[in-house]
């Protein structure tokens, strides 16, 4: 493994956490903004009572246990942890030489196992990049061309709240269900709008947003893609059906879009049988007469 792929693993990481922390914040932007101040305000505190060598060590021990709750979504566990080394920094007499050894080894230790992570998640996101290549049919002379293409449309999308390895799987459903490469883009966008909005399975979405794309051939010059999507959303949001309603509803009478081939109608049919309130049996003969097919 090169260091540039390490590298990139590296920012794919801390891209990860950057879209974590939007989204909490979207989430629970006034919980989040409390959260930063109480944050703030005990590390004043606690600054001003405690030497440079305790607050360091304290730092250490806080960040080691939130790590392991995050990874194991163990309160007990990660509780354990903190008043373990809590104990230990506190009842420790801590010499300078003493000091200087636990924080190298610390650091030393935190690097490799970043470091190891790093590297898995790179070969983890570049194996399915080619699956994904090879679902499209390409030649293993052209593997490598393909991936980097596949590569730059995860890394072109804006404002993504989906992580490197979640962005990948989504293009390599994309290309199983044999997706144009320069329509991609436009779909892992909409799914990632998507899944922001509803929180439905991404690979349920990037379905959804593939059969849409591939069979929307119907469009009057007015009307974009853009456009078609923000349609579909807008009848989402306005139907009485939660968006998995929607969606499972979607999957049962796709074959009606993929038969008529005019998006627009389908999903306002699809959003006007949810307004009527009838029942799934009902529902397909009405999507199917709104629709107009023979």
């Amino acid at each position: 493994m090169n260091n540039n792929k390490v590298l990139q693993s590296l920012h794919n990481s801390w891209l990860s956490l950057i879209s974590l922390i939007k989204t909490m914040y979207k989430k629970m932007p006034f919980l989040m903004i409390v959260f930063t101040y109480l944050m703030y305000k005990l590390i004043e505190k606690f600054g001003s009572y405690s030497n440079s060598q305790m607050w360091i060590l304290t730092s250490v021990i806080l960040l080691s246990s939130i790590a392991i709750y995050l990874k194991s979504q163990n309160y007990g566990e990660a509780v354990l942890s903190l008043s373990a080394g809590l104990f230990t920094i506190y009842t420790v007499t801590w010499s300078k030489s003493i000091f200087v050894s636990f924080i190298c080894i610390w650091i030393a230790f935190t690097l490799i196992v970043l470091l190891s992570s790093s590297i898995r998640i790179s070969s983890k996101i570049e194996t399915i990049y080619m699956e994904a290549a090879f679902a499209l049919g390409t030649t293993s002379n052209n593997d490598k061309k393909c991936v980097k293409e596949l590569q730059k449309i995860s890394d072109d999308l804006k404002d993504s709240v989906l992580g490197p390895i979640e962005k990948a799987e989504i293009i390599r459903q994309f290309c199983f269900r044999k997706m144009q490469l320069d329509i991609m883009p436009i779909g892992l966008k909409w799914v990632n709008i998507f899944w922001s909005l509803t929180r439905i399975d991404y690979l349920t979405l990037s379905d959804f947003v593939c059969i849409v794309l591939k069979n929307a051939s119907i469009l009057s010059s007015s009307t974009t893609v853009d456009n078609l999507f923000e349609f579909i959303y807008d009848g989402m949001k306005k139907s009485t059906a939660t968006p998995s309603e929607y969606i499972d509803m979607f999957k049962k009478t796709r074959y009606l879009l993929i038969k008529n081939k005019n998006a627009v109608l389908y999903f306002k049919a699809l959003t006007d049988y949810f307004e009527a309130g009838l029942c799934e049996e009902e529902g397909l003969k009405f999507i199917y007469d709104q629709m107009n097919l023979e």
